[in-house]
Order: C-alpha cells, then structure tokens, then sequence
C-alpha cells in the first residue's frame, strides 16, 4: 500500500494488532480493506463492535484519493463529519449510519459529485440539509433518518433524477414539501414521516408513478388528500396518518390507506 495511506489507516488506531491476527505491514490484508492493483485503497468497509468510541477525526479523508466505498456504520463513531470529506472525488458509495455524530452536514458532501448512495442515518447530526447536496446528480439512495435537521427540505432534491429511495424522517424539518420532488420519476421509497412537515401534499407526488411506498404520517399537513394519488399503482404502503388532513377521502385510493 502506499506511505502515506499506510500511515493514515494507523493513525486512526481502530485495528487491533495485538489480539488479531492482521498482517500489519500490507494493509490490504486488513480486516474489511480492499486495494486496486496499485495498492491504493478503494473500499473500506469496516465494522467494528465495541464499547469503545471511536473518533472519525483520526481519519485523513485527504490521504486516500482512489476510495470509492466507505462503510463506517455502527462503529460508535464520534465527532463531526470533517469538511475534508468533499476531497473524496471518486466516492460512489458513503455509509455513516448507526454512530453518535454530531454538528452539521457539511456543504462540501455536494463536491463528491459521484455518490450514488449516501446514508448519514441514525446520528445526532443537527442543522439544516445544506443545498449544496443538490449537486450530487447521481445519487440512488438518500437516508439521513433520524437525526436532529431542521430547517426546510430543498428544492433542490428534485434535481436527483435517478434517485429511487428517499428518507427524511425521524428530524425536526419544517416547511412545506417541495413540488419539485415530483421530478425524481424512478423513485420507489419515499418516506418523511415524523417531522413538522406543512401545508398541503403536493400533487406532484402523483407522477412518483414508480413509488412502492409513501409515508408522510406524524407531520402537520393539512387540506385534501390529492385524488392523485391514487393513481399510484405500484404503491403497498401507504400512511398519511398523525396529520391534520380532511376525512373526504378520495375513491380513488387504496383500501390499506392510514389516514388518522
């Protein structure tokens, strides 16, 4: 492996070398690491189970130019996510989940123009969904469920063309739900439940023709339940419930629709 990667994988200090049985001079060979032909990481994915925290500032994100999937979920990691991360041009895939993170999303995520899946779920991240994550066009699978974001889901999430799941619940999000967000035609998951979520559903949502499930329950909307929705043909779940919404509800809907 390179020097310099070589010398950031041990500086984090998550491998255990006394009682393992890892190879310490060819990182390569290190549990959950995988290497081109070159020797240059291109995938870690790691899990380690432990009362211990570890803290996601002992990774140089910087010093590993040809990584393309990083998996760090359920590792009690702490701290914040670092600006750095936005130097990691080739990510296609960055899992975050199931740790103690904190602070803010940091607007330079929307420079790793190709991820195609991003899930920063189950932390204690807080602030707003910064606008910059709008430029990652090539996204397929979004989850920052359950965390602490506030402020308003950006219009920009419409511009994710090829995203097919889709998870924002379980925050503190406000405003309205976007129109826009019915131009993401290939997604299948939708889910915003459990937020503070206003105004009306936008018939937008209509055109999701490829939706399998929706979930906008637990928020405050209000008015009708758009008629169409129910021409979501594709749909096996759906819950609208903990709203403010009317009783009318239209013929069109599917007999397994919650709506209290």
């Amino acid at each position: 492996m390179i020097k310099e990667e070589k010398r950031a994988l041990l500086q984090t200090k998550w491998w255990d070398f006394i009682n393992s049985a890892h190879n310490m001079s060819d990182p390569c060979h290190w549990e959950g690491i995988s290497c081109n032909d070159f020797g240059s990481l291109v995938e870690m994915n790691y899990q380690q189970m432990t009362i211990q925290c570890y803290r996601l500032a002992d990774f140089n994100f910087t010093a590993f130019p040809n990584l393309e999937r990083l998996t760090l979920f359920e590792m009690a990691l702490i701290d914040t996510i670092p600006s750095q991360i936005g130097s990691l041009r080739k990510l296609i895939l960055l899992n975050l989940s199931l740790n103690t993170l904190t602070g803010i999303i940091p607007s330079q995520i929307g420079a790793i123009q190709n991820l195609t899946h991003l899930d920063l779920s189950s932390n204690s991240l807080t602030g707003i969904i910064p606008s910059q994550i709008g430029a990652l066009k090539n996204l397929i699978y979004l989850d920052l469920s359950s965390n602490s974001l506030t402020g308003i889901i950006p219009s920009q999430i419409g511009d994710y063309q090829n995203l097919t799941y889709l998870d924002l619940s379980s925050n503190s999000l406000t405003g309205i739900i976007p129109s826009q967000i019915g131009a993401l035609q290939n997604l299948a998951y939708l889910d915003l439940s459990s937020n503070s979520l206003t105004g009306i559903i936008p018939s937008q949502i209509g055109a999701l023709q490829n939706l399998t499930c929706l979930d906008l329950s637990c928020n405050n909307l209000t008015d009708v339940i758009p008629t169409h929705i129910g021409g979501l043909q594709n749909l096996n779940h759906l819950d609208l419930s903990c709203n403010n919404l009317s009783d009318i509800l239209p013929s069109t809907l599917p007999n397994f629709i919650s709506n209290h």
